[in-house]
């Protein structure tokens, strides 16, 4: 039953395959990662993004909005594995785009409670870091997140961060956007160097030049 997983290298990516994992017991074979028409921060550390589907051990397909459905029908999978939590919008884009293609939309994270994902998150060891935040938010979000790296040490540092600032504390509505660094589906650790400040559409964002892999102990590059 070949499977596909949208991918953009954020926390919920991984958590919605860690937990889809864990509840049906069957692997992806695909990542899609979709190249959004805007700017997306996603789009700018794609190296990374890539990067991180080759340490899962799968191929990456790059799919556009407008041809998502083709894609999906010429890879011949039978299900396609998303993360939304209550953005019913994107949900229901998604449910279209499946339905045309003739796939199952698995969604593990629907209507969860967003602190809960996160937590719960963090807690089965995804880390991840902060690369982009919306300028809409507040500038005090942009000091205090930009590029802090969320764990099991930080979270509720973290946590206590978001409620100051009242934002989703997963993101949910967009606030800000996240890149995994380690996770338990992982070989090992990234450690992204040579961090950029960018004007990504609606966002303050870091783009990273490079990354280090963290080897039992070890650094490699």
């Amino acid at each position: 039953m070949p499977g596909a997983l949208m991918f953009s290298g954020g926390k919920d990516s991984f958590y919605s395959y860690i937990i889809f994992r864990e509840r049906y017991g069957v692997d992806v074979d695909y990542l899609i990662f979709l190249r959004p028409t805007f700017a997306s921060p996603h789009e700018l550390n794609s190296h990374v993004v890539y990067l991180l589907g080759r340490l899962l051990g799968k191929r990456i397909i790059t799919a556009s909005s407008g041809n998502i459905s083709d894609v999906l029908i010429n890879l011949g999978v039978d299900f396609l594995i998303a993360a939304d939590i209550y953005v019913w919008d994107h949900l229901y884009w998604l449910e279209r785009i499946c339905e045309n293609a003739g796939v199952d939309l698995v969604e593990p994270l629907l209507c969860r409670d967003t602190y809960g994902v996160v937590e719960d998150a963090v807690r089965r060891g995804i880390e991840f870091v902060i690369i982009a935040i919306n300028k809409k938010v507040n500038e005090t979000s942009l000091r205090n997140l930009l590029g802090f790296v969320v764990n099991v040490d930080t979270l509720d540092k973290f946590l206590d961060i978001v409620d100051l600032l009242s934002i989703d504390p997963a993101g949910e509505s967009g606030e800000y956007h996240s890149l995994v660094t380690c996770a338990p589906v992982l070989p090992c650790k990234i450690i992204p160097c040579q961090a950029k400040v960018c004007h990504v559409g609606r966002y303050l964002a870091l783009g990273f030049g490079n990354v280090l892999l963290e080897w039992r102990g070890s650094v490699k590059i």
